[in-house]
């Protein structure tokens, strides 16, 4: 028989679940409560929530939009999120870009290129100007690079590493390693379809294939000098011989090929973003996802707390106690074009 006592190992263990979950965010609580973190004017729904990094008594805002790590699809997700924020947000008067980067996947890259010109377009013909700084920090390189072109000016700081304009599509061959073993493959390709299974990794090197692959890695080069060449119109030099050629440029080096506008700092940015939207003063306000607690609080189940739908969401498949994500692994097979800097 069953005592009263009998479901309390469940909530024990579902109170301390919460408690460990407010503990972390107990900081972002925090700052809420003292008016410099605030949710998205959309609400949790946004997917944004503002830090506020340099503070004004000035009802006009500074949106800071954080662009780092590995462009990804996600990446672009995030950054229609931010940048409709700012769109709904009638008191800002300027975006900073604050790009930390070494680039990523060519589509993630371009999308958010043009997401950028669309935000642009947008509030032009709304009658609203709002200039687009980009901030470069350590490393804009690549994909990176690729993003910022989309800015109306471009800071990088005195160590930033940037440009890398070139394309990348990364593969590998394991044929000589199958063979040895006695393994071959033999993958049935629909009839006519001759290009369908060309550059297989199980299949020796192809002159064929190369030149195929090549071409669409060309391809993809040209969009990106396209950009490059359309964001940066008038300030590059005549010969682009030493910009599109793959290589990593110092701020120095960048400032002078006419690929940046200016050395400085992200507080520089700040202020140029005031003096480009014609405004005195104002706060800067930089946005970010919503902190787990905040994500919870719009949770629709249980699962959501114990990360089951997230991991769904992701592709997550558990092999041998190891969480895998599938998507994360078919990108090692599937050969695709990168704007991406890989330095090794």
């Amino acid at each position: 028989m069953r005592g009263p006592r009998a479901g309390w190992p469940f909530l024990r263990f579902l109170v301390g679940a919460i408690l460990i979950v407010i503990l972390l965010d107990l900081l972002g609580i925090n700052l809420a409560a003292l008016g410099i973190i605030t949710l998205g004017s959309s609400g949790e729904s946004s997917g944004v929530r503002k830090v506020t990094v340099v503070k004004s008594d000035a009802e006009q805002t500074i949106a800071a939009i954080p662009i780092d790590g590995l462009i990804t699809g996600d990446s672009t997700t995030q950054l229609d999120q931010y940048l409709t924020a700012a769109e709904d947000d009638k008191d800002v008067k300027a975006v900073v870009l604050e790009i930390d980067t070494p680039g990523g996947e060519a589509s993630a890259a371009d999308a958010m290129y043009h997401r950028l010109q669309k935000f642009k377009a947008d509030e032009k013909a709304s009658g609203q100007s709002v200039p687009v700084i980009a901030a470069m920090g350590g490393l804009a390189t690549s994909g990176g690079y690729y993003v910022a072109c989309g800015a109306d000016y471009i800071f990088a700081e005195p160590t930033t590493w940037t440009a890398d304009i070139g394309v990348l599509i990364p593969r590998f061959n394991v044929s000589e390693f199958l063979a040895r073993y006695g393994v071959k493959e033999t993958t049935i390709v629909s009839t006519g379809a001759d290009y369908k299974n060309l550059g297989s990794m199980f299949q020796p090197e192809d002159p064929k294939a190369q030149a195929y692959l090549q071409s669409l890695a060309d391809s993809a080069f040209d969009r990106f000098k396209q950009v490059v060449s359309e964001g940066r119109h008038g300030k590059l030099p005549a010969d682009t011989t030493d910009i599109f050629n793959g290589k990593v440029y110092t701020a120095d080096e960048a400032l002078k090929l006419g690929l940046i506008d200016k050395i400085g700092y992200q507080n520089d940015a700040y202020d140029y973003a005031r003096t480009a939207a014609n405004v005195s003063a104002a706060r800067v306000e930089r946005y970010q996802p919503p902190t787990t607690l905040e994500r919870l609080l719009g949770a629709d189940s249980l699962s959501n707390i114990f990360g089951a739908k997230a991991q769904a969401a992701r592709g997550d498949v558990i092999i041998d106690g190891v969480s895998v994500d599938l998507r994360r692994l078919a990108d090692l097979i599937a050969p695709r074009p990168m704007y991406l800097w890989r330095g090794n």
